[in-house]
């Protein structure tokens, strides 16, 4: 089974960026087997995203769920040390 691609936007704190938040909530509802998260179109990430991010990989990863954060997607060196600095990704 292909994994889910999730594409994280740049994710500010208005409410169309909790909007996102909970779209990408629901594109991985019933697909916690393989998830892969593409960076590519993200120039930031505010506190709240990035707890959120984690909470979702690790709620993916408790139930037996592959996550990947593709490194290479990253277009924004800032954004990839805030998930290293919170321990989101290593």
């Amino acid at each position: 089974m292909p994994p889910t691609v999730i594409r994280v936007p740049t994710l500010n704190d208005s409410k169309e960026d909790f909007e996102r938040l909970f779209k990408i909530w629901f594109q991985t509802n019933g697909a916690y087997r393989n998830i892969h998260f593409d960076f590519s179109q993200c120039n930031f990430l505010r506190p709240n995203a990035v707890a959120f991010i984690g909470g979702l990989a690790r709620q993916i990863q408790s139930r037996a769920g592959r996550v990947v954060f593709d490194w290479e997607s990253f277009t924004n060196e800032k954004v990839l040390k805030n998930l290293i600095k919170n321990r989101i990704a290593a």
